[in-house]
């Protein structure tokens, strides 16, 4: 009895120690497959996507929305977005797209959009509606070349555009910057009749017939002027007004994730410098973009002027359009707002220093 039970113990030490070299093999065989499976795929990405950041596993990524609002300005976040930039700073951007900015803003006040960018009119609006924004940095300018008007409809000089039928986008900069052109040059705004035209068929309403001029965005004016030649007349508020593309996110948004507005500003600044550096790529890129034809990039690349930066006569545009809408529209309070109030200056004074010049 004693020698039968030392005998089926020394079995089981046996199939004991079979089960676990079996099991040792197995783990380790399973280890070099799973490391030459990570290898192929790594690889085969590297190779496929050419860039070492696909690699790389941000701890601090950040999901945001961001609602681009079409047109030419919105240049340097495709630029951003195609280059590779957000990624490379841990971002995971989805978008949502529009014509025009003042639906972008709409989306931020309802959460839908984190960040978004407009010209000043949609922004002021906003705030005086009583939004939480914050203005985060100016994207971009140009030199005012945004009225074309027709020969063949007695267009030629700024005096000629009384009586005529202008198209513009109305809410937008676009009609504030026509009626500051025509008030600049002696005509009453009940002296002319403004039609509302989407910046998408601001071309086609001009080349019908059904208007005499019309106040679009850059590429528009570019394309009519090829299509109309020497029977277009391109007019410039250059002194009277400058067009501002500002950068504005959700002040909550910013409260709560102060790092991925630096990361975004940081994406923007790459893309900016890309544009300097790399003009001819970035202008096809943009075409890719707004499906417009290189040339109409090219033309229309020299009247825009990309420097992020937060400056002093922002508010003097801003503070202007507030008193223009304050006479327009019943509904907005009656006073202008501190707009320094609606101002973040941090995480731009910390990506790019020296490119706020705002007294504090």
């Amino acid at each position: 009895m004693y020698v039968g039970d030392n005998t089926a113990s020394q079995s089981i030490e046996n199939h004991w120690y079979d089960f676990k070299k079996n099991m040792t093999r197995f783990s380790i065989t399973q280890l070099i497959l799973g490391i030459s499976v990570f290898i192929l795929i790594a690889g085969s990405a590297y190779f496929l996507f050419g860039n070492a950041s696909f690699f790389q596993i941000t701890p601090n990524g950040h999901a945001i929305t961001i609602a681009r609002t079409g047109g030419f300005p919105t240049s340097l976040f495709w630029i951003a977005e195609d280059n590779g930039y957000f990624r490379d700073e841990g971002l995971q951007v989805s978008y949502l797209d529009y014509d025009a900015g003042q639906p972008g803003l709409d989306a931020l006040r309802e959460g839908r959009a984190d960040i978004t960018a407009s010209g000043e009119l949609p922004i002021v609006r906003s705030i005086m509606r009583g939004d939480k924004i914050f203005i985060v940095a100016e994207l971009e300018s140009d030199n005012g070349k945004n009225i074309i008007g027709r020969k063949d409809r007695g267009i030629r000089s700024a005096a000629d555009f009384k009586g005529k039928r202008i198209g513009v986008t109305k809410g937008t900069v676009n009609e504030f910057q026509l009626i500051s052109f025509l008030e600049a040059h002696g005509i009453a705004e009940n002296q002319v009749t403004l039609v509302d035209v989407s910046f998408a068929k601001a071309a086609e309403e001009l080349m019908s017939d059904r208007l005499d001029a019309v106040s679009a965005r850059q590429g528009t004016i570019v394309q009519l002027e090829q299509q109309l030649a020497d029977n277009g007349t391109v007019f410039s508020t250059e002194g009277i007004y400058t067009f501002r593309f500002l950068m504005v996110a959700n002040q909550d948004f910013i409260k709560n994730q102060p790092d991925a507005i630096e990361k975004v500003l940081r994406a923007l600044v790459r893309a900016e410098e890309f544009t300097r550096k790399q003009p001819e790529a970035s202008q096809r890129l943009i075409s890719k973009y707004l499906q417009l034809e290189p040339s109409v990039i090219e033309d229309t690349w020299g009247r825009y002027r990309f420097s992020i930066n937060l400056s002093q006569p922002i508010f003097v545009t801003l503070e202007d359009e507030a008193r223009w809408l304050i006479n327009r529209d019943q509904t907005l309070p009656r006073e202008v707002p501190n707009f320094l109030e609606y101002i973040y200056i941090d995480a731009l004074n910390k990506v790019k220093p020296g490119s706020v010049t705002i007294p504090r």
